[in-house]
């Protein structure tokens, strides 16, 4: 008898992470990687930051943030990434690049991503498929954009090659 209790907790426990799985596209557990297209240029993009649900120890609280996590899982694992990010680095205006780059994306010269605190925003800029990347991942949509390359020459970016880890 306890054997089959354990085949079935267990077998509860696969199909309960393969639904998970399969719901959030597995983003909330693979690494993020996006590689910018050939002759792309530079831009700059500015997001209004997303709300976490405020997590209190009520069931209505915890109900809620866990329903937040399965259906923004990349926003889930943003606030944690921040969340453990921010124990070493308590004021730093450049941890959003710190978070993103732990998250899988990376930043070559002449991309950097800060956060504003005067304007409670983020400004991002880097190569337009991967600013679409992360606006997919994190369900965001930029306030402002603004192409940082003025110059009519095809932009000289070649294709980034994802780094193994």
């Amino acid at each position: 008898m306890r054997f089959r209790l354990t085949l079935l907790v267990l077998a509860v426990f696969i199909v309960v992470a393969s639904a998970t799985y399969l719901l959030t596209d597995g983003c909330y557990f693979l690494r993020c990687c996006a590689v910018p297209r050939q002759n792309e240029r530079i831009e700059l993009r500015e997001y209004e930051m997303f709300a976490a649900p405020s997590r209190t120890n009520t069931v209505r609280s915890i109900a809620g943030w866990l329903i937040w996590r399965v259906r923004n899982p990349a926003q889930a694992r943003f606030v944690a990434t921040d969340k453990r990010l921010r124990t070493r680095t308590p004021n730093n205006e450049r941890r959003l690049q710190e978070v993103l780059v732990a998250m899988g994306y990376e930043f070559p010269a002449g991309c950097h991503a800060v956060y504003r605190n005067s304007s409670r925003s983020w400004w991002v800029s880097h190569y337009p498929s991967v600013l679409q990347s992360i606006e997919g991942r994190l369900r965001l949509t930029p306030t402002f954009t603004m192409s940082l390359d003025t110059s009519r020459d095809p932009a000289p970016n070649k294709p980034m090659q994802p780094t193994p880890r």
